[in-house]
């Protein structure tokens, strides 16, 4: 019994590690796709690319610092390591999946329907609430963060029907 509990806690850390090491990924190719975003002709430094490279960056560090932590708990993981449930696992996995959407789709259906469906699933997939509520809410923090950028910063950022 003790030889299965240890494989156990040996497959939970590698799904960890695996988690880890994709989170790394997928912020470079993330910070490398914010690089496609078009922007106009005549732009100052907080251009539509500086909020997404800004994100980027610190998706980054955090899933570095993630996989340094890990790489350095896998050198002293013993059978007694916490263990890592599948519905903790599916919202990492579903907020990288939600990430990737979001830079994939943000270009075509423009920066505030990106952001509210991103906010509106990842609070689903987080358990935060009702449809109801998420949808409020995430609908509201869309609404401020579009106003925040294009009214308040003077930032241009993609519309649903191209560039303004």
């Amino acid at each position: 019994m003790r030889g299965w509990v240890e494989h156990m806690s040996f497959r939970k850390i590698n799904l960890r590690m695996f988690v880890a090491v994709s989170a790394v990924l997928i912020s470079i190719v993330y910070i490398s796709l914010t690089f496609s975003i078009k922007i106009p002709l005549v732009v100052d430094i907080l251009g539509p690319r500086f909020f997404p490279i800004t994100l980027g960056v610190i998706f980054f560090i955090f899933s570095t610092i993630f996989l340094w932590n890990e790489v350095r708990d896998f050198r002293t993981a013993t059978a007694a390591a916490p263990a890592q449930t599948m519905r903790t696992v599916r919202t990492i996995l579903g907020t990288l999946t939600l990430l990737f959407l979001f830079i994939t789709f943000v270009e075509f259906l423009g920066y505030f329907l990106t952001s509210f469906f991103f906010v509106l699933f990842f609070l689903r997939i987080s358990r935060f609430g009702t449809w109801l509520s998420c949808t409020i809410f995430a609908g509201c923090l869309a609404g401020v963060f579009q106003m925040v950028f294009s009214v308040w910063l003077s930032v241009p950022l993609p519309t649903l029907i191209g560039w303004i």
